[in-house]
């Protein structure tokens, strides 16, 4: 917690302050909260300042500077103080370390775009439905497969690229799905293309409990190849 006048000179600097920025409370009280601000940042701490003496509050994640020079993420909730008659009188300020928490975001990122670069790169196609059918990803080798693009099929239902050269309704595969008679087993199916072209394809099905919902991973392969082979 840290409070300062309206030209932000510190005039408290609690022992969280000390922690987090390594100053002590005689080292910065009486000196301007610049100090804080990498030097890159000037001009936004006399933004800061202008928003707090207009009287708004301010909120935000941003970089600051720690008495030894090391960069750290806070984030911070500042707001003017009031005099009786409404008018500006100070500021304070409250500021967390959350160092840790933009190392874990990073890590979550960089380890979300790995994923996705597995997922769209691997030779089978990859397609996530939900408990109702519908489709909610659809990665390039499933594209390659069926020949439309995610944005043409995500949303649609997965029966209409399942073909029933029996006359049966495609929906009874689907029912399969639901009633889990075919999760984590593989299964040889007709699939149907863009271009209503029929092919043979195996298909395999995993669940996966997501936001309080299950949804189903289908992957396929064409096996086109191998039944010519046969």
């Amino acid at each position: 917690v840290i409070t300062t006048d309206l030209s932000g000179i510190v005039t408290y600097w609690n022992r969280g302050s000390e922690r987090i920025f390594g100053y002590k409370r005689e080292e910065m009280v009486g000196k301007s909260l610049i100090k804080i601000y990498p030097f890159v940042a000037e001009e936004q701490f006399h933004n800061d300042l202008e928003m707090l003496r207009a009287g708004k509050e301010i909120r935000g994640q941003w970089k600051s500077i720690t008495k030894y020079g090391e960069i750290i993420w806070i984030d911070v909730h500042g707001q003017p103080l009031f005099d009786e008659n409404g008018n500006p009188k100070a500021i304070i300020a409250s500021c967390h370390d959350i160092g840790t928490l933009k190392a874990v975001e990073k890590e979550l990122e960089e380890n979300k775009a790995q994923a996705q670069a597995i997922l769209e790169t691997t030779v089978d196609g990859i397609i996530t439905i939900d408990e109702y059918g519908q489709i909610m990803s659809f990665n390039h080798s499933a594209s390659r497969i069926f020949g439309y693009n995610d944005q043409e099929i995500i949303g649609t239902n997965i029966k209409n690229l399942i073909a029933d050269p029996h006359g049966k309704d495609p929906i009874k595969h689907l029912d399969q799905y639901q009633s889990k008679k075919i999760v984590g087993y593989r299964r040889e199916l007709n699939g149907k293309r863009k271009d209503n072209s029929v092919f043979p394809m195996e298909l395999s099905v995993s669940e996966v409990e997501w936001k309080d919902n299950n949804i189903f991973t289908v992957v396929v392969n064409d096996i086109s190849e191998r039944r010519q082979l046969e």
